[in-house]
């Protein structure tokens, strides 16, 4: 007769968590996914408001790999995903109806805990790990395994028990960046969307890394017709401004997009105007491995922190040895996490 289902936590419910997860608990063992946000998904992120939806976070995302590739094929069969409308030399993908959706459907029938921040985990005296966080306090479950899907910077704090991850992680540097949601209603949009060429050379000094039309994601029918774009700030600018209070952010960014339009018309002033910061939005430099897993701890790292392949090629399958983008590299290193756990835990 088997005994209980190991029982893991992980941290963090964007993507790497939730397909580890979900593998995790499709292979027989009791998960519980922790997150300290409302929702799930991270940066596969839709904002609602007065004026209709946007993707804040992840605009759209590739895949490189042919398992990926495959993964979402068979998720747009489901109506997860679909094909993104703007115009590139490849494919690119959203989520369905909203890019949050996506997340929703990945952690359907999970026990997902949001709004528990976790602190620096503990070890039972039977070994198991022991979490605490910061809304709840000490919580009365012991784990098996810890996996902890968080950016970097977030996990070392909570993976000082393992010298294996904390060397692996200790170089990797999150980006920030400041994104704004703009609305306007119909007939007050601005003239024409900047291009990639308009933005390089004249968003005073490189403000602005780009601007996207959500325009065509379904709005509630309160919303009304209108124009809706998602602005992303450099990196650079972001990091120069990481700590800038949001009115401010959002002031010097409509500042930096009329002078990236001002050749089409002025700007006209938007209806809805809110920037948001993402922290640790992207790393340009992942730690070498798909994943971090410490046997002896049983206690991983996956993530966009990782590269999400060991091979030489990362994530691409075409000899370029371009890296996959941080969307396909959290579902490789998720997946990779949960095999290596498995391998573990498995009766």
């Amino acid at each position: 007769m088997s005994g209980p289902a190991r029982q893991v936590a992980v941290v963090g419910a964007g993507i790497a968590g939730l397909v580890a997860a979900r593998r995790l608990a499709d292979a027989g063992l009791a998960v519980t996914v922790f997150e300290k946000s409302r929702g799930a998904g991270g940066r596969c992120a839709t904002r609602r408001s007065e004026v209709g939806p946007f993707h804040h976070g992840v605009a759209s995302f590739g895949a490189h790999s042919s398992t990926f590739r495959e993964t979402l094929l068979q998720w747009q069969a489901r109506g997860w995903v679909q094909a993104a409308a703007e115009e590139t030399s490849q494919r690119r993908w959203i989520g369905t109806p909203t890019m949050n959706a996506l997340a929703r459907q990945l952690a359907a029938g999970l026990a997902l805990r949001t709004e528990h921040t976790v602190q620096a985990p503990q070890r039972a005296a039977d070994g198991r790990w022991q979490l605490s966080t910061t809304e709840h306090g000490l919580l009365p479950d012991p784990y098996d395994a810890l996996l902890l899907a968080v950016p970097a910077e977030q996990a070392r704090p909570l993976c000082r028990a393992s010298e294996l991850l904390q060397q692996a992680l200790a170089g990797v540097h999150s980006q920030a960046c400041w994104t704004l949601m703009l609305g306007w209603p119909a007939g007050a949009a601005p003239a024409a969307l900047p291009t990639p060429e308009t933005l390089a050379t004249g968003n005073n000094g490189g403000v602005i890394a780009e601007v996207v039309d959500v325009s065509g994601l379904p709005a509630d029918a309160t919303a009304g017709a209108g124009t809706r774009w998602v602005l992303h700030a450099s990196a650079a600018w972001s990091a120069a401004n990481v700590e800038l209070p949001a009115a401010e952010a959002t002031s010097q960014l409509l500042q930096a997009l009329a002078v990236a339009t001002a050749s089409s018309g002025a700007l006209p002033a938007p209806a809805h105007a809110v920037a948001h910061r993402w922290r640790y939005a992207q790393v340009a430099a992942p730690t070498a491995g798909a994943c971090g897993w410490d046997a002896v701890q049983r206690l991983g790292s996956c993530g966009d922190a990782w590269a999400g392949s060991d091979t030489a090629d990362v994530g691409t399958g075409t000899g370029t040895g371009r890296l996959a983008e941080g969307v396909e590299r959290a579902w490789l290193s998720g997946r990779a996490l949960a095999s290596a756990a498995l391998a573990e835990l498995s009766p």
